[in-house]
């Protein structure tokens, strides 16, 4: 066994007994109701006339048991309905479609639809049918608050507060997360911003009508306000700061106004898993569950992907899904003083906390004690902004994350198979528990607030460049897993160290760099 492996198995035991952090993060067949109705397995949509903000109206999301089995139910749909039903989304990975119903009804029962639907359930044709869900990150859910871009630059973005909080000098002498992919399922991501310059993959997805790309931009209709635009570029930035050689995959689930839906979100999940993200980031959230983003959350987790969600910022307590889901590190935020947040949701849910904060002096942002980040500027120019939010502490986080992934080539193996990586890296990262805690609101309970520093010193050093399989050299191993993925595009679970200059696909520069640096073992 590796030196790092002996480490990780010696620490474990005390790690997941001694820190506060869940790890039942997998293989997890039901979910337990959240703050709010759930809507869950056998559970119909919304049958009230007066359907919460959160409903799209007359949009369903179904599981079929069998195709034929759903191809019954919307028979039986169409005849209590006037007007076509539309297919929006078909998730062969998950087996789920989405549709628009027309909002008129056939006869005088108000609940014909549900009804249909419920039957269909029961009779086992659907394994289970909900409502397509609102999920948003503006103020109140998961996002953040822009306070003000003025007079701010690269250099307060690099030396703001959470750099020696988290004490990433230390941390990137151990490791600078290369080889680690992260998902940011969000708003897009500004690849020509100067802050993320070449680590923005070219293979992001755009699942949101009205935008041509996953670039984090504004939407076409004139009559948007486009509030949120940056968000994703912002979260972007933060996991970047905290590891600068992790790749970054942009996921564009929300529009310009910081909008989504459950049904896109986890096609969202999904895509990432396919294009070989470690680590996805859901900065955004919804009051209540949803079946369809558990089962994307689960796929995440059953191939070795983990998943940060933000708790929320609505000062209160009470955190919304998907941060609330077992399987996910649910994020509450910090302040400069180490302290618990005051605009943060808490909640016996949560994980951890990490910088999420701003300060103000005379009405002016203080940058060395706010959050900054980069946003996209005008006409292609590079510009930064401070913010508030879980959404930020959880851009934190999955840099944290990506650090300690990066310190493992050796997983999966048989000690660590991918749906155990998830579950590990959490217990990891909650040995910050002992060094660092911070108290709730109440003084019911503290939760650890991360650090790359202590994070980063319960794993082995990451292996240099060139050094594929981590074993201290750089031999015909290593060229061996080169040419094993020679033109083609790094996947996960395994780190995508053959990708040497960080192009995003395995070729012959990959190759001349590996020769360049051939370093036989004695």
């Amino acid at each position: 066994m590796p030196g790092g492996s002996r480490r990780l198995a010696n620490l474990l035991p005390f790690v997941r007994s001694a820190c506060v952090w869940r790890t039942s993060m997998r293989r997890f067949p039901v979910i337990p109701a959240i703050i709010g109705a759930a809507i869950l397995g056998a559970s119909a949509p919304a049958q009230s006339d007066e359907q919460p903000s959160w409903v799209i109206p007359d949009e369903i999301v179904i599981k079929p048991a069998l195709v034929r089995y759903g191809e019954d139910v919307l028979t039986r749909l169409a005849e209590v309905l006037v007007g076509e039903i539309v297919l929006l989304r078909n998730d062969r990975v998950l087996n789920t479609k989405t549709y628009r119903l027309p909002s008129i009804q056939i006869g005088e029962n108000p609940n014909a639809v549900w009804d249909i639907l419920d039957d269909a359930v029961e009779s086992g044709e659907l394994v289970w049918s909900e409502n397509n869900l609102v999920v948003e990150n503006v103020g109140g859910q998961t996002g953040s608050l822009w306070v003000s871009g003025m007079g701010m630059a690269n250099d307060q973005f690099a030396s703001q507060y959470a750099h020696d909080m988290l004490g990433l000098d230390h941390a990137h002498q151990r490791s600078t997360g290369r080889g680690v992919l992260v998902a940011v399922v969000d708003t897009g991501i500004d690849g020509t911003h100067e802050a993320l310059s070449s680590r923005v993959s070219p293979a992001g997805t755009n699942f949101v009508a009205g935008y041509p790309s996953p670039d984090d931009e504004n939407s076409s209709d004139p009559s948007a306000i486009n509030l949120m635009r940056g968000h994703g570029t912002f979260v972007a930035g933060l996991v970047s700061l905290v590891a600068p050689d992790a790749g970054l995959l942009p996921i564009r689930v929300l529009d310009s106004e910081g909008q989504g839906s459950t049904s896109v979100a986890a096609s969202g999940i999904v895509a990432a898993v396919q294009k070989g993200a470690h680590i996805i980031t859901l900065a955004f959230g919804t009051p209540n569950q949803s079946q369809i983003l558990n089962e994307a959350i689960q796929y995440a987790n059953d191939s070795g992907v983990i998943v940060f969600a933000a708790a929320g910022n609505g000062g209160e307590l009470g955190c919304y899904y998907p941060a609330s889901h077992p399987s996910v590190v649910n994020m509450a935020a910090s302040n400069h003083l180490d302290e618990f947040e005051l605009t943060s949701n808490w909640c016996d849910g949560v994980d951890a906390l990490a910088p999420g904060s701003v300060s103000m002096v005379l009405g002016q942002v203080d940058d060395r004690r706010s959050v900054i980040g980069p946003v996209p500027g005008e006409g292609g120019e590079s510009e930064y902004r401070a913010g508030r939010g879980t959404s930020f502490s959880v851009g934190f986080a999955a840099g944290v994350a990506a650090l300690m992934r990066a310190q493992h080539p050796e997983w999966p193996n048989a000690e660590v198979g991918p749906s155990d990586i998830p579950i590990t890296l959490a217990a990891l990262m909650g040995a910050a528990y002992h060094y660092q805690v911070i108290a709730l609101p109440g003084d019911t309970a503290v939760r650890p607030r991360i650090s790359a520093s202590v994070a980063t010193d319960f794993g082995p050093l990451a292996p240099s460049p060139g050094d594929l399989n981590g074993d201290g050299c750089v031999n015909a191993a290593d060229l061996g897993l080169v040419l094993a993925g020679f033109g083609g595009v790094p996947r996960s679970p395994g780190l995508h160290l053959a990708d040497l200059d960080g192009d995003f696909v395995v070729g012959a520069a990959d190759l001349g760099l590996l020769l360049a640096l051939w370093s036989p073992c004695p």
